[in-house]
């Protein structure tokens, strides 16, 4: 039986249940608290692209409430290591692992 891979929508109905969970301010981060850890959600972005641009969203949870649908990412965002959601296929998770250029997030608007 194949693993039931949680939604978008499903993934908002539990950050807005989340009461661990801290949205970062505008900006890029430049730390992180102690004893927590950053993470960010599944839209394209670019490795400096601000919380709130184009609904790229990042937040902190305490580093022992990661959930188990999120992983260590490689994307180079913020220069900070972070974690974001697993893809659903192992190739959509591939391409997760990277950021993209500002020349391509524009044609990706078109």
């Amino acid at each position: 039986m194949a693993k039931k891979i949680m939604t978008v929508k499903e993934f908002v109905a539990v950050m807005k249940e989340d009461k661990e969970m801290r949205y970062c301010g505008s900006g890029v981060p430049t730390k992180v608290p102690k004893g927590r850890v950053l993470a960010h959600n599944h839209i394209l972005h670019t490795v400096d692209m601000p919380n709130g641009e184009n609904g790229f969203r990042c937040w902190t949870w305490p580093k022992d409430k990661v959930p188990r649908k999120f992983k260590r990412c490689k994307c180079g965002w913020s220069g900070l290591p972070h974690y974001r959601m697993k893809g659903e296929t192992k190739r959509l998770d591939a391409l997760a692992d990277r950021c993209i250029t500002a020349a391509q997030l524009q044609l990706a608007r078109i």
